[in-house]
């Protein structure tokens, strides 16, 4: 790396040790100076997410997911995965500040965007629906929350999602007031 700045793999493997030693802020911080230089690269965005996520660090991951979304569009790793790990980083931000309205606007996009090619997989469905309730709840919005709890339940029962986890069921069923 020290010869080449510009040998971007470099930085990919350097990450993947930090992991490997626990290092994970550094491999953070690797991934966000190799994505400086490199931005189109879907896998490293991918890969800053994954660690962002695990480090806790909602904004950058949001920011990385958002990247990988757009970039996973016309290529062969456009998977229910992306647009998942993206919302997922939105509700988890969501739990710690009020999402700005463009971050609402972009988790209302992405969820748009899942729901059109990978309507017919139950396991995709059950984790957007959950993902969106756990935006609502941090909203404060039961209402909202209640109504997307009910329709997924309503799917459950035609097939089309897989039911609520025992631990989702008691956390919902607390918060929206149906114990």
């Amino acid at each position: 790396m020290l010869d080449n700045r510009f040998f971007v793999s470099a930085y990919d493997w350097l990450a993947k040790t930090q992991i490997a030693q626990g290092k994970s802020i550094e491999a953070q911080e690797t991934l966000i100076d190799a994505i400086s230089k490199s931005p189109k690269n879907l896998l490293r965005q991918m890969e800053l997410g994954r660690i962002s996520l695990l480090v806790k660090d909602y904004l950058t991951a949001e920011m990385s997911y958002r990247r990988a979304v757009f970039l996973a569009k016309h290529s062969c790793y456009n998977t229910a995965e992306v647009y998942l790990n993206h919302l997922e980083s939105l509700a988890r931000l969501s739990n710690e500040e009020p999402l700005l309205p463009r971050q609402r606007d972009n988790f209302n996009s992405t969820l748009k965007k899942i729901q059109e090619p990978f309507s017919d997989d139950p396991a995709v469905k059950a984790k957007a629906y959950a993902y969106e309730i756990d935006v609502f709840l941090a909203e404060k919005d039961t209402q909202s929350a209640k109504d997307i709890y009910e329709t997924w339940l309503n799917e459950v029962k035609s097939g089309a999602a897989i039911k609520p986890t025992e631990q989702q069921i008691a956390l919902y069923s607390k918060a929206l007031g149906s114990e």
